[in-house]
């Protein structure tokens, strides 16, 4: 079968082989530095602390976002997955509890390696490709990237289980070096890069929120997904109290539930294109969270089958969301400003969403988890129906951001 699409530019398919071993190396390095730390512990707060650790850096999204704004993408994001590979390789002293303090650090330069690639990579993907092959771009990166989920934490728990924890660092370190050997390969004429105005810091490094005020339809997308966001964060204590009270299985089963839903997102990466043509990116947002909501009824339930279905919904929209707001956030910013909106808009998601996730740790051992479950329902359904029903329509042209440019 032949190529199609963004996938017959042989740039496209070197970016994507880079970003699928960057991916690998990142989702089975997370899931064993949990372990790890639970294994030098035995305390499942210090080992959940690792999760904590690579979420931190979100909370400077934006400073991410101004350094992608201003420096080459290609070198940015080379250099970014080499230096997690340096500092993967610092997890060969780690012996004891003493070094705990060592895999969070890992964790966080993850978490911060994370962000910076995924900025890159889109602004990248803006210069590389037309617009009208963004979104089929996107799908490529979110379906292999799903289908890696379903096997890398696999991966990652068993090197570690056969290697240990430094076999296992070892192996990390080569598959990032070869992500960014791949990574370094890929030819692309890059945009012009912002350059420094003589404004105020703060006023630069907010250039990112003042571009999802100025287009009605990102603010309207930023303000709506947000609202899910919120609610959905609840889902990541809830869904322990599915499998405990709820099913009455142990927690290992959990892993059963998120393989499932790993499926589910498969699936969504494979048909998001088919449904972003005739909808559009509002509205394949609105029917992502929507779906999303649906799944989670499922969870109501006290049968397997029906969680597992639920599950497997839930994983079905995931993908949706991911590629419906990427590509609405990279068509309609200009270049120079794809790091600080990118950065900006996942920063929009993510504070919510941990807030979120704070509010249901500390809710779930008062209030029953099935009040949680309709809360999410209701919070998702209802962002998913204003975007639905009411989009903001799409500007005709990239709006003009007073941002000068320079070589």
């Amino acid at each position: 079968m032949r190529a199609t699409g963004p996938l017959r530019d042989a740039r496209f398919r070197r970016l994507l082989a880079g970003q699928t071993l960057a991916s690998f190396g990142i989702t089975a390095l997370y899931l064993a530095l949990g372990i790890w730390a639970k294994a030098l512990t035995g305390s499942n707060a210090l080992a959940g602390t690792v999760f904590l650790a690579l979420g931190i850096p979100t909370l400077f999204a934006p400073l991410g976002g101004q350094l992608v704004d201003r420096v080459r993408r290609k070198p940015l994001i080379v250099l970014t997955n080499a230096g997690l590979a340096l500092a993967v390789l610092s997890l060969l002293a780690v012996h004891s509890r003493s070094q705990l303090w060592l895999i969070y650090l890992v964790a966080a330069a993850t978490g911060l390696a994370m962000d910076i690639s995924g900025a890159s990579r889109n602004a990248l993907l803006k210069d590389m490709l037309p617009a009208h092959q963004l979104a089929q771009a996107n799908a490529a990166v979110q379906t292999l990237s799903q289908g890696l989920q379903l096997i890398s934490p696999l991966v990652g728990a068993g090197l570690y289980a056969w290697l240990g924890g430094g076999g296992f660092a070892l192996f990390d370190v080569v598959v990032l070096s070869l992500a960014a050997l791949a990574l370094a390969t890929v030819r692309v004429t890059e945009s012009q890069r912002a350059v420094a105005t003589g404004e105020r810091f703060m006023t630069e490094l907010l250039a990112g929120f003042r571009h999802l005020r100025s287009v009605p339809m990102l603010l309207q997308l930023s303000v709506f997904a947000a609202a899910a966001f919120a609610v959905l964060g609840l889902a990541e204590t809830v869904g322990f109290a599915v499998v405990d009270e709820g099913l009455h299985r142990p927690a290992s089963f959990y892993g059963v539930v998120t393989a499932v839903q790993g499926g589910g997102s498969l699936i969504g990466g494979l048909t998001v294109t088919r449904l972003m043509r005739p909808l559009g990116e509002s509205r394949t947002v609105g029917v992502s969270l929507a779906v999303v909501a649906a799944g989670f009824i499922g969870m109501i339930s006290s049968s397997v089958a029906v969680v597992l279905v639920g599950s497997a919904v839930i994983g079905l929209g995931v993908p949706w969301f991911i590629v419906g707001w990427n590509t609405a956030l990279q068509r309609y910013t200009p270049p120079r400003l794809q790091g600080r909106v990118g950065a900006t808009g996942n920063m929009m998601l993510s504070v919510p969403q941990t807030l979120s996730i704070a509010l249901g740790a500390s809710l779930i051992s008062v209030v029953d988890y099935r009040i949680l479950l309709l809360v999410i329902i209701v919070g998702m359904t209802g962002a998913g129906l204003m975007l639905l029903i009411r989009p903001t329509p799409a500007p005709l042209t990239e709006p003009i951001i007073d941002v000068p440019v320079g070589n």
